[in-house]
């Protein structure tokens, strides 16, 4: 059963994950993803989820305050067995309302479709 944990960027599987990230990353981007990597630091953030399958952590997910009234989605990854079948988007649903806005019925917060 997938379910979504909520916890902080020291979280071993977060940051397993993140190296994933990365190593894809590289992959498609080659030597041009170290501009990026300056960009990709995840010290201290207090934002992230991550979706389990059982005990198995296979996608993450957080945001960074970009300024005073943005937030920036960061270090999104699904393992590529998981791709395809509706995880990203349980993954940025669960990023729309945190930190002091979780479950708070009034807080309303929205999304840009691309």
């Amino acid at each position: 059963m997938v379910q979504i944990f909520r916890c902080n960027s020291e979280e071993k599987d977060f940051i397993n994950l993140a190296k994933r990230l990365d190593e894809d990353l590289e992959k498609g981007n080659g030597d041009k993803q170290s501009f990026y990597q300056k960009f990709n630091k995840i010290l201290n953030i207090d934002t992230v989820i991550l979706l389990k399958d059982g005990e198995v952590a296979v996608g993450c997910g957080c945001f960074k305050e970009y300024d005073e009234i943005s937030v920036e989605i960061k270090r999104m990854y699904l393992l590529p067995a998981y791709r395809g079948k509706g995880y990203a988007k349980m993954l940025l649903g669960e990023l729309k309302n945190y930190g002091q806005y979780a479950n708070v019925e009034t807080s309303v917060c929205f999304e840009k479709l691309l």
